[in-house]
């Protein structure tokens, strides 16, 4: 399966370069299929030296080629250590009604949490020759 998309990688490219008139897409790929913590592990392995983001709840490897950005995804709690570190009171909330009648949620305890993304999965890949401790640090 990878070679038939690295053939087909190929095979758009040399199309674009026929027809360099032609506006590109979104120079951003995004991969979504990935969902586990080996499948993370692998990823920062093959992609390092990479760059870490987060966005709510998900978990983003990326990293540059040329003016194209390859971005893995990944849900947070599948990938990452959660760590509760305490507790905050929420007070109560209206939501005012517009459609649908006003909702109130009434004043609750709520976790606070951190999570660990890098270290967890820093330990687990195993770093080639050429990595140093300061790329690994940097992602």
């Amino acid at each position: 399966m990878t070679a038939d998309f690295v053939k087909g990688l190929r095979e758009l490219a040399d199309w674009y370069e026929a027809n360099q008139n032609i506006d590109t897409p979104n120079r951003e790929l995004t991969v979504y299929s990935l969902n586990t913590k080996a499948e993370a592990t692998a990823c920062l392995a093959a992609l390092k030296p990479c760059k870490k983001e987060y966005k709510g709840d998900n978990f983003y490897l990326s990293r540059e080629f040329g003016s194209i950005t390859l971005k893995f995804m990944f849900y947070r709690d599948a990938v990452c250590i959660r760590r509760v570190v305490g507790t905050r009171q929420v007070g109560t909330r209206v939501i005012p009604s517009r459609f649908t009648p006003e909702e109130i949620i009434p004043a609750y305890e709520e976790d606070i949490v951190e999570w660990d993304c890098g270290e967890s999965l820093l330990t687990q890949a195993s770093p080639s020759s050429e990595d140093s401790t300061e790329e690994l640090n940097i992602i």
